[in-house]
């Protein structure tokens, strides 16, 4: 999708940037890879430990993939 070639590119701009991240985090995980969003979420987080976004992120990325627990340790 459109959204996820300018997260990508986003990236690419701005590599130690945790919104960049997030952003793609949201975009893999609304395409279907929750996979590639846990990943993206992840690197934010390595970023930045105490993002809300990157958590939020990550944490949909886990409900995506119905890992429940995951998520649910995430937001609380």
């Amino acid at each position: 999708s459109e959204a996820l070639a300018d997260a990508e590119r986003l990236v690419t701009l701005a590599p130690d940037d945790v919104l960049s991240w997030t952003t793609l985090a949201a975009a893999r995980t609304g395409n279907k890879d929750a996979a590639g969003g846990r990943a993206a979420a992840e690197r934010a987080l390595a970023l930045d430990p105490r993002s809300v976004s990157a958590l939020i992120q990550r944490a949909n990325a886990l409900v995506a993939k119905s890992e429940w627990d995951g998520a649910r340790a995430d937001v609380e």
